[in-house]
């Protein structure tokens, strides 16, 4: 089968229709063109003797060019003995659970620099101008550091 068929031209053309349909770039990847318009690269391939069928993107986000290079990767990972769905589940399920670390880290944080504003402001030998200032500095020179440590 003849890699490659596709252009940009030809995509940019592509019109929708009663159903949705596809067009074909060859080596598993094509272009699902839905009833409403939108346009959705895939790619299919077999693992395990099983026949997958994995999401590269939207385009016109994702470029037929890109489409390629996701497909090229993919395939050199399906060579590799790597189920490339599979493994974009674990990033994904990676990157949330450092994501909510993140975001816990940062309420904690909050949470502590919270405190230091209020043990700063009652302090009977700090002056109102003077505890005024020292929260200033704490906002703009102590926040922004500590958050990007995070």
């Amino acid at each position: 089968m003849k890699k490659e068929k596709l252009t940009e031209e030809a995509i940019k053309k592509a019109d929708f229709k009663t159903k949705q349909y596809k067009l074909s770039d060859g080596g598993g990847l094509y272009l699902l063109v839905h009833a409403n318009g939108s346009k959705y690269w895939r790619f299919d391939f077999r693992f395990n003797g099983k026949q997958k069928s994995s999401s590269l993107g939207v385009w016109p986000e994702v470029s037929l060019k890109l489409a390629r290079i996701k497909r090229d990767r993919a395939k050199k990972k399906i060579k590799e003995g790597i189920n490339p769905i599979e493994e974009k589940k674990e990033k994904n399920s990676l990157l949330l659970d450092l994501e909510n670390g993140i975001v816990s880290k940062r309420k904690e944080l909050n949470s502590s620099l919270d405190f230091l504003e209020d043990e700063i402001q009652p302090a009977s030998n700090f002056k109102e101008k003077k505890a005024k200032s020292a929260i200033s500095q704490l906002k703009s020179l102590i926040y922004p550091n500590i958050g990007e440590k995070l």
